[in-house]
């Protein structure tokens, strides 16, 4: 059997826990999402294993447990095995303990092996995500995790943060459990715990810059910026938040161009009248063209940030000044 959303994916877990699941994905937060839900429904710890511990990981799953409950054992990296270790592989998964339940991960993975795994099974390769998808899906996903913690987090709060933050789960998480901890007692995140102390950032700012950004009104956008920045605003979670307003601006060029200009008031009813021609006349007019480059410049920031946390407002401040 093989499933490409995560909202399946969670389905068939939470139902029928695979005992056998391999995740084919390059993203390893997405590895260790799927590991930590799966491990939590069958409620049993993790051991995990490295493709370079392939003889270790066949003897605890060929050991028996002495107890009646689960185990449950993950094996990272195995597009590092060879063709004979891949088969070896497949051979052992063939008759496992009932309580044993095990997770193999690769980045990537093609051939022989999926074909032979799906018969006993599961194979999870998620399809890239639409940006509103995702945002969607790590919404319920920060509702959930703050229920686990007995804490509220209403949905509206969850899409403020997913909105403002970006679709980056490890930092999202990291936002919830600070503002868990921050209401304490009360067990109930609200709007204005976000304004007090998350990376949430000024929207209306926010906007402005962006706007700014696409209509090539290069000065205007860079004193927005410096503003971003004397607030102490991360400069990761600027990144983060101008390339969910660039992925959602190419999404209403493609829609419009494809379905036509009903489709994009149906996918984004707060477009309405004037601030739907003027939104449209924008967009087009900075071109679907130059908002995959700016898409690219946005990546190679982040990653220009990542290699040299001393100096991350440069990178930024790059992007608003190559305006073409």
């Amino acid at each position: 059997m093989k499933i490409s959303t995560p909202v399946e994916l969670r389905r068939r877990i939470e139902h029928d826990p695979p005992q056998r699941l391999l995740v084919i994905c390059d993203d390893e937060a997405e590895k260790d999402r799927v590991c930590e839900i799966l491990a939590e429904h069958v409620k049993a710890i993790r051991h995990t294993f490295t493709s370079q511990q392939l003889q270790e990981f066949f003897l605890e799953i060929s050991t028996l447990s002495l107890f009646r409950t689960n185990r449950f054992v993950c094996l990272k990296n195995i597009e590092s095995l060879k063709d004979d270790a891949l088969s070896q592989l497949n051979q052992a998964l063939r008759f496992l303990d009932p309580k044993l339940f095990v997770c193999l991960e690769a980045s990537s993975l093609k051939g022989k092996f999926i074909q032979e795994f799906q018969v006993t099974g599961v194979v999870y390769q998620p399809a890239a995500e639409k940006p509103w998808e995702a945002e969607k899906r790590l919404s319920e996903e920060l509702c959930e995790y703050s229920a686990r913690q007995a804490v509220v987090l209403p949905l509206e709060v969850a899409k403020a943060l997913v909105a403002a933050v970006g679709a980056q789960r490890q930092l999202l998480i990291q936002e919830v459990e600070k503002l868990i901890c921050y209401v304490g007692e009360r067990k109930e995140i609200k709007q204005e715990d976000l304004r007090a102390i998350s990376l949430v950032l000024p929207q209306k700012t926010l906007w402005q810059l962006t706007d700014a950004l696409f209509a090539d009104q290069t000065q205007q956008a860079w004193h927005i910026l410096c503003e971003l920045l004397q607030e102490q605003i991360a400069p990761l979670a600027i990144v983060s938040s101008l390339r969910t307003q660039t992925q959602t601006a190419l999404h209403i060029l493609q829609l419009d161009e494809e379905k036509g200009a009903e489709a994009v008031r149906s996918h984004y009813p707060y477009l309405k009248g004037g601030l739907f021609d003027k939104k449209m006349a924008l967009l087009r007019r900075y071109t679907k063209k130059r908002f995959m480059l700016l898409l690219h410049r946005l990546f190679e920031a982040e990653c220009a940030m990542k290699d040299n946390i001393f100096d991350m407002n440069w990178p930024l401040e790059k992007i608003i000044l190559q305006t073409r």
